[in-house]
């Protein structure tokens, strides 16, 4: 006869692998006890696979049955499970953006995640400094103590590069100076001027929209330094500085062919009732007239001190006295010129 009347113990629970990270199992896992029997053996123990729900504290119960068919006190076996991923739940940035919502330089954002489980791990920071958009993104990632991780994208405005000047360039007249530029991408338009209004050293003399300013508060015979500065939404900018000398001034082409005599054209002097213009080539004076505005439209062909001129190739040099009252009096102003210009086939 065979008698067996004690039960088997549980001496102890094994999982099928070890934990996914730091002690925690994040997708389902086999537990497998073990027992010893003294008398008939062991003939099975409890075998289960643990997949949820997620606890810090799991407790599975196993217990072993020997071939007597005795069955052993139930064995606890405890582990931490956790197979759901962390929410990334913000992105802050290392500093505010501008009053538009833009930023022009790259900027670091703390990512910010929460996990009820495990716990957060690690939300690392990411760096943005990327292509220009007023729709940049960019991708936060939080992963929690068991493991998972989770990835959510944000928006930001981003725009580091500065708008752009072209063109700049001035006319000045008689007590008048006039800028003309061309931006790309400006928000913002001023120019500061120096010398100053009045006493100041530097005034701010416009400032707006616009590609194109006068500025009517000069004296003649004075240099003036001009600087533009534009800026664009994300508060980049940019500078350039142009200097003019307001007065009298001859508009003359650089370049002309003899099939298109030149229009000459100098600045109006007010009170002038007529000019008189004088063209010379080789040091000597083949025109002198007198027109009442301020401009004279050259001809192929004329007769000056008894002889016919024309026009031919070569370098010609001209300059215009502004006359007042009668012109019987000849009561003339100070020169305005030279210039030159250069005719070409």
């Amino acid at each position: 006869m065979k008698v067996d009347l004690t039960a088997p113990v549980v001496t102890g629970g094994a999982p099928a692998r070890g934990a996914d990270a730091n002690g925690w199992y994040n997708h389902a896992v086999a537990i497998t006890f073990s027992g010893s029997d003294q008398t008939s053996g062991i003939d099975f123990c409890t075998s289960t696979t643990y997949g949820g729900p997620d606890s810090a504290t799991v407790s599975l119960a196993g217990k072993c049955t020997d071939i007597a068919g005795n069955e052993s006190n139930v064995f606890p076996y405890g582990l931490r499970y956790d197979e759901t991923a962390p929410l990334v739940v913000g992105a802050n940035p290392e500093r505010s953006a501008n009053a538009a919502g833009w930023f022009n330089r790259p900027v670091r954002f703390d990512i910010v995640g929460t996990d009820v489980t495990a716990g957060i791990a690690d939300c690392p920071s990411v760096t943005y400094g990327g292509a220009d958009s007023a729709t940049a993104t960019f991708s936060g990632v939080c992963r929690d103590q068991a493991g998972n991780s989770a990835t959510r994208t944000f928006g930001l405005k981003y725009d580091s590069t500065p708008p752009s000047i072209s063109g700049l360039q001035t006319t000045v007249g008689d007590r008048r100076v006039a800028l003309q530029w061309t931006t790309t991408d400006a928000d913002s338009v001023e120019i500061a001027r120096t010398p100053g209004v009045g006493a100041e050293q530097t005034s701010v003399v416009f400032r707006g929209p616009g590609d194109r300013f006068l500025d009517r508060k000069v004296r003649n015979g004075v240099r003036y330094l001009y600087e533009l500065r534009i800026g664009d939404a994300a508060s980049n900018g940019r500078s350039r500085t142009v200097s003019a000398v307001p007065g009298f001034r001859l508009v003359s082409p650089a370049v002309v062919r003899v099939r298109r005599p030149p229009l000459l054209r100098w600045t109006r002097v007010p009170g002038a009732r007529y000019y008189n213009l004088q063209l010379s080539r080789g040091g000597r004076k083949i025109l002198s007239v007198w027109p009442s505005r301020a401009r004279y439209q050259l001809k192929r062909r004329w007769t000056y001190g008894g002889k016919v001129r024309r026009l031919v190739p070569g370098h010609y040099r001209w300059r215009v006295w502004p006359g007042f009252g009668r012109r019987s009096k000849g009561n003339y102003g100070k020169q305005i010129g030279p210039e030159t210009f250069r005719l070409v086939r």
